[in-house]
C-alpha cells in the first residue's frame, strides 16, 4: 500500500505537512484493512463513511483499493480534485449531523472517525442509527465530550490522552459495543484507535438507556429524530 500511495507526497497541495499526512493515512489505511480481514469481513461487503475526512486521503486510498464508501466534511480541500474522478464522486462537502445515517447513507456498515474532535463521542451514536450491525473506528484527537470541551480531574501516572480515549470508550460500551484498543504505528501522539462492535443486535432497552443520557444533557431531540 506504501507503494501504491506514497507519490502523495510529491503531488500535496495543502499547507499541511505532507511527509506526516500521506504516511499517517498509509498507516491508518493498512490497519483498516487488516482489521477487516481479521474479522472476516469480505470486501464486497464494506460500505464506509470517513466522517471529517479533511484532506480525504484515507478516503482516496480506500477507494483506490477497492473498497466501497465515502468521506464527508464541513470544508471541502484543494487536493480533493488531484484525485481520480471516482475517488472525487466519493467525497462530500457537507455537515456530519446527528442524523446522518438517515441522509441516504442507511446502508453504512463501517463508521470511520480519524481525528474527529467534537464529532468523535457521538461516533458510537451515530453507528447505531446505520445498519444492523454497523461497527466503528474512531481514533480520538482532541479533546471533546458529548457537550463540548472534555474536562476531568487526572488521576495520577495516567495521561490525559488516555484518560480521554477511556472516556470515549465508556461513552461507546454504554451505547452497547464491546471496545478493542489497538494502538497504531502512525506519526502521531495521538494513536490509540478504538474499535465499536455491537453486542449482537442494539438493543430496545440499550437504546432507551442512550436516549434518557442524552435527555439529561439537553441533547435528546438533536438525535432521537
Amino acid at each position: 500500500m506504501k507503494v501504491n500511495h506514497q507519490h502523495w507526497v510529491q503531488q500535496w497541495t495543502e499547507s499541511t505537512d505532507p511527509v506526516k499526512f500521506v504516511f499517517e493515512d498509509i498507516n491508518i489505511a493498512s490497519f483498516l484493512v487488516g482489521l477487516w480481514e481479521t474479522l472476516g469481513c469480505e470486501k464486497e461487503s464494506i460500505r464506509f463513511a470517513d466522517l471529517g475526512c479533511g484532506n480525504g486521503l484515507l478516503t482516496n486510498i480506500l477507494v483506490s483499493e477497492g473498497f466501497k464508501g465515502f468521506g464527508i466534511d464541513l470544508r471541502k480541500r484543494k487536493v480533493w480534485e488531484q484525485y481520480d474522478k471516482k475517488v472525487q464522486d466519493c467525497l462530500v462537502e457537507g455537515e456530519v449531523k446527528l442524523d446522518f445515517p438517515c441522509q441516504g447513507y442507511a446502508d453504512i456498515n463501517w463508521i470511520i472517525g480519524n481525528h474527529t474532535d467534537e464529532i468523535t463521542p457521538w461516533i458510537p451514536f451515530i453507528t447505531s442509527k446505520c445498519s444492523k450491525g454497523a461497527r466503528f473506528v474512531t481514533i480520538p484527537c482532541c479533546l471533546w465530550d458529548l457537550r463540548g470541551k472534555f474536562t476531568f480531574s487526572a488521576k495520577p501516572n495516567e495521561g490525559r490522552y488516555k484518560v480521554y480515549c477511556d472516556y470515549v470508550k465508556q461513552v461507546s460500551e454504554g451505547c452497547g459495543y464491546l471496545v478493542k484498543e489497538e494502538w497504531l504505528r502512525i506519526p502521531s501522539t495521538r494513536n490509540l484507535a478504538l474499535v465499536g462492535i455491537p453486542h449482537g443486535e442494539i438493543s430496545e432497552a440499550t437504546r432507551k438507556k442512550m436516549l434518557s443520557h442524552l435527555d439529561r444533557l439537553g441533547l435528546y431531540e438533536a438525535f432521537a429524530h
